[in-house]
This record gives structure tokens, sequence and C-alpha cells, in this order.
């Protein structure tokens, strides 16, 4: 079989044939070792999507931290594109194992439940063959409700902030600079699948998006470089009468500085997934979350099964 021999592809774009610039893509190749530079590549500006993450101030949002993330399709495909019929997940409760070749199957945890939990534990799982790490390179998006760009909104949670279609206009663009400026010279030029503007994509995405690549927390785990090119010039500022968003970086800080039996993993497991690009209030998460040895042990190995199969450049 050929290996990995780019094309040219046609330009793909949701401008009624407007001028964009050509996309690569790929044939199938043999070997892990050819498969991993491409499983690595970026997605194209209109194959990513975004979600409100997180709001500020609390209690009376008018500013959304917004993430960039891909749904199950998105991964199947690239799956299907590099590596062809050499690849088979294996699901397991809420845990997928996914094999590629004839190596060991890497695998991770997703959440939710149905087809969003199966969707979730495949893209998760990718992320340790690196079919999204790129997602986690990418800066902090603030965006604002004065800009026009997230509007208030009503959850199960209690009031939020959704993505207007300015908004999301705005996401598009910070992420087309963050690839021009750095993405492609970190991961590769983008792989196309495809995807036009506003492509439906995966139907089981609902208005609130379903979380990136497994980060991707690809949750978004990603990078805080180059946020001087793309990041907003201002940011969030809280409301004088609301109260403060809790600092994730202090908080994360204050549990490494703690004596305790878990310490040492405590900060092993921070070291690996800041090395991968991930932002404090990821990394706070994930040590919370593993809160015993049995925990942080998991959570190092499988830090250390990110890293071998190719994390995000520091």
């Amino acid at each position: 079989m050929a290996g990995a021999a780019a094309t040219e592809a046609p330009p793909a774009n949701g401008n009624g044939g407007a001028p964009t610039e050509q996309k690569r893509t790929v044939e199938p190749v043999d070997t892990f070792k050819e498969a991993m530079p491409l499983l690595r590549r970026p997605f194209t500006t209109q194959a990513v999507k975004f979600k409100v993450q997180a709001t500020f101030p609390k209690g009376e949002p008018q500013t959304a931290l917004c993430v960039t993330y891909i749904d199950a399709r998105l991964v199947i495909e690239r799956l299907n594109m590099v590596v062809c019929d050499k690849w088979a997940p294996r699901f397991d409760g809420n845990w997928c194992h996914l094999s590629l070749f004839e190596l060991p199957a890497r695998s991770d945890v997703g959440e939710g439940t149905g087809k969003g939990l199966v969707s979730d534990s495949l893209k998760r799982a990718a992320v340790h063959w690196g079919i999204g790490v790129s997602l986690y390179a990418t800066p902090k998006m603030f965006l604002k409700v004065s800009d026009g760009h997230v509007k208030q909104a009503q959850s199960k949670d209690g009031p939020t902030l959704r993505l207007t279609p300015q908004g999301e206009a705005r996401c598009r663009e910070l992420y087309d600079g963050w690839l021009k400026m750095s993405g492609v010279g970190a991961f590769g030029e983008a792989l196309d699948h495809g995807d036009v503007d506003d492509a439906q994509g995966d139907a089981e995405v609902d208005e609130g998006g379903e979380a990136p690549g497994g980060a991707p927390e690809a949750e978004a785990v990603r990078s805080e470089q180059d946020q001087v090119a793309t990041a907003p010039q201002t940011e969030p500022t809280p409301a004088a009468d609301a109260a403060p968003a809790t600092d994730p970086e202090a908080a994360l800080e204050e549990l490494l500085a703690k004596k305790s039996t878990l310490t040492d993993l405590r900060v092993q497991a921070n070291d690996g997934m800041k090395r991968l690009g991930a932002l404090p209030d990821r990394r706070l998460r994930e040590l919370e979350g593993a809160g015993s040895t049995k925990g942080l042990e998991a959570l190092i190995a499988r830090v250390n099964n990110a890293m071998d199969g190719g994390g995000a450049s520091e």
C-alpha cells in the first residue's frame, strides 16, 4: 500500500466557491511510524466546532471562555483516512480500548450516557494515538455579551451563555489565526475531511455542544502558547457586586503544596499534564478527581500513554 503520499485536494469552503487555501489529504499508510504525524495533523477551520466552557462572573455571566472540540464522526474519518482498516475499538462500560495496527490498545473513559458516552470515550481514546492533540494547543478564547458574541441563556444548571452566530464566526477567526501562525508549524498542514462552513457534523451534538476530543477537554486541554497573537485584548473583569470566579491556578498551587503521601504523585501527574499542554483548570480537576494513590497512578499512566502517542509540543 502506498506510504504517506500527499495529494492536493480541491478547495473546500462554505463561501459559494470563494477562493481559499488548498488543504492536503493523504493515502492510508502501513505502519504506526508513518501514521503518527498524520494522525496528529490539525483539522481545518471548517471542521472544528466551538462551545462555551465557562462563564464569568459567576451569577450574572457577561463573558464566556470558549473552547474548540471535534465530534466522533471526525475521529472516525481521520482513522479511516490514515490507517484504513487497521483500527478497531472495543467498548467496556464507559471505557473505549482503541487498537491500531498490531499495537496494544490505548484506553480512556468517557462521560455521559448512551451514544454520547460511546462517542466521548472513543474521542478520548483517540487522543492517546495523537488525534486531536492539536486542539490542546489552541489558545483560550474569551468572548463578551457586549460584543454580540455570546448571549444569555438558561440551562439545566441555571443561567449560562451560548455562542451567537457572530461569536462562532469570531471563534473560527481566532482558530484560523492560530492555525496559520502556530498550528501548521507545530503539527503540520491541516487535513481536509471535506467539511464546509456550517456543516451539520454529528447529529448528536446539541446547542451546548459536547466535550472536545475527549479536550480532546482535546474539556479541551490546551497550551497557553501564542495567546498574544490570537487572544482578545482584554481579560474578563468580574462585576463589582459579583462573587469572583475561583482562580484554578492558585487552587492548583495550593493542592500541590499540601504535604501528604500523595504529594509526589500529584507533582508527577501535574508535570506530565503540563507537558501535554493542559491548562490549570483541567489539571486541578484531574488531580482532585484522582484522590488516592491508585487514582493518581492511573492518571499518570494515562498521561504517559498520551505522551508516548505524541502529545502537543511544548
